[in-house]
């Protein structure tokens, strides 16, 4: 997966190549503003589910529940790091410890071409990681929420899209209201002296910039989730079909 690099301005500066990117989840909650007999309606699918990003699979997947049928306004997602007691339905570790996502939240790992605080780099291996636990609430545009109509009697395919592009788009004043530019980045060296840039909070050396732009980079993240009804089943969600129907967005891959 190739993603381009935005700088406060908007500007492509660089390209990432991703070979993984991967998101561990506690839970998804949907929530509605209608009710039932005096309750709210909501559905909850405890995890743990791991994500890949690049090849849209779910670990365990998920399964196909009975809903009632409404309006669901608002979606909840956890991260939560993954720490060696999940396992899937049949028993079996979710994560091994030797897997870099284990200890994580979030995992990325690619190449990065493009420029950096000291020089244009090309093809310099990059790697992102977060341990933290957080709980995104998915509810539209100034929390005035469109959401998805559930209907009786018929399969609803509902998707939450995590827009990897928008996490590497520097341009957004919401998310970097300091104006940090990821071109501001600087390169370590692995143990063999090679070039590595180390966005990882366990990088002993990374240096504010680094920091500063994993920062807008989570903020990024959780600007960067929609969800919606997956109208004409082509299993993405398109820009007419996310809980933001007015946004034309050019990041909405």
């Amino acid at each position: 997966m190739v993603l381009p690099v935005k700088d406060v301005n908007g500007v492509v500066i660089g390209t990432l190549t991703l070979t993984d990117a991967r998101v561990a989840l506690k839970d998804i909650e949907l929530e509605s503003d209608d009710e039932i007999d005096g309750e709210d309606l909501e559905l909850d699918f405890p995890g743990p589910f791991v994500v890949d990003l690049i090849h849209n699979t779910v670990i365990p997947p998920l399964d196909t529940v009975i809903v009632d049928s409404g309006r669901y306004t608002q979606i909840e997602i956890n991260l939560d790091k993954i720490e060696g007691d999940e396992d899937d339905e049949g028993g079996i570790q979710l994560v091994d410890p030797s897997d870099p996502l284990f200890g994580n939240s979030i995992y990325l790992e690619g190449t990065y071409t493009g420029a950096t605080a000291g020089d244009s780099v090309t093809a310099v291996p990059f790697i992102l990681s977060f341990d933290f636990d957080e709980t995104f609430e998915l509810s539209g545009v100034g929390d005035s929420a469109v959401g998805f109509i559930a209907e009786e009697g018929v399969v609803n395919p509902i998707i939450i899209a995590f827009r990897l592009a928008r996490w590497f788009n520097f341009s957004d004043p919401e998310t970097n209201p300091d104006g940090i530019d990821f071109n501001l980045l600087t390169v370590s060296q692995d143990t063999s002296g090679q070039p590595i840039i180390l966005l990882d909070e366990d990088a002993g050396d990374i240096s504010d910039a680094n920091d500063e732009i994993r920062e807008v980079i989570e903020e990024n993240i959780e600007e960067s989730a929609d969800y919606g009804k997956d109208k004409d089943g082509d299993g993405e969600l398109g820009s007419d079909e996310d809980d933001d129907p007015d946004e034309e967005d050019e990041d909405d891959d």
